[in-house]
């Protein structure tokens, strides 16, 4: 097949190396901070968390020494986790100076968005461009054509029910989305009756 060029096999084993990495989720703590409120002489903590220009509360709870070392407990990790970061990071450079193919800037603040949020917990899963440049890094190849989109397709199997140890609460993909700050707006469905599912960024 004259149109798949193939990866030398050292990339496919820091490939490997990298996704084992990332089994395990970690965070630096840069897009989350604690603060509290005082409120009838009594303390209140709460976990924001920013994406873009969105800021998102979440109640803690009222303080108790409990509490304090929970947040303790969560910084100090932040800290122990700066190696794996560091690790990841020089892997990815790797790979993409490999030959290996990246996402765009933009495309990933969106992943961001939604990972953070809880989408792709709650069963969506990434499909159409973003997953077909996926492939080709994990069968470390590399398409001889560039030809696709910039958009980001999600799917979901609304067949099951998942038991999710997170909040139950009902996520709105499309407010998510507006909220974000980066500019997207709605693009009309062929029925102006039916809700929107697709999205842009303004003038682009």
């Amino acid at each position: 097949m004259n149109d798949i060029k193939r990866l030398p096999d050292s990339l496919s084993v820091q490939y490997s190396k990298l996704m084992q990495n990332c089994v395990h989720p970690i965070s630096d703590g840069s897009n989350l901070s604690f603060k509290y409120k005082d409120i009838n002489n009594k303390r209140y903590w709460y976990l924001y968390i920013s994406i873009g220009s969105t800021r998102r509360e979440h109640y803690l709870g009222e303080e108790t020494t409990e509490l304090l070392d929970r947040i303790d407990d969560e910084k100090a990790l932040w800290e122990s986790e700066s190696d794996d970061i560091d690790l990841r990071t020089r892997l990815v450079n790797m790979l993409i100076g490999g030959g290996m193919t990246p996402i765009g800037k933009e495309e990933g603040k969106v992943i961001t968005l939604l990972e953070r949020n809880g989408v792709f917990l709650a069963g969506a899963a990434l499909v159409g461009t973003m997953a077909f440049k996926a492939y080709s890094n994990m069968l470390g190849v590399t398409w001889e054509s560039d030809i696709g989109t910039q958009d980001i397709d999600i799917a979901a199997d609304n067949h099951y029910s998942l038991a999710l140890p997170r909040s139950r609460k009902q996520i709105n993909r499309g407010q998510l989305i507006l909220d974000s700050g980066m500019g997207f707006i709605e693009v009309p469905a062929l029925n102006r009756k039916t809700p929107s599912t697709s999205f842009k960024i303004r003038g682009r």
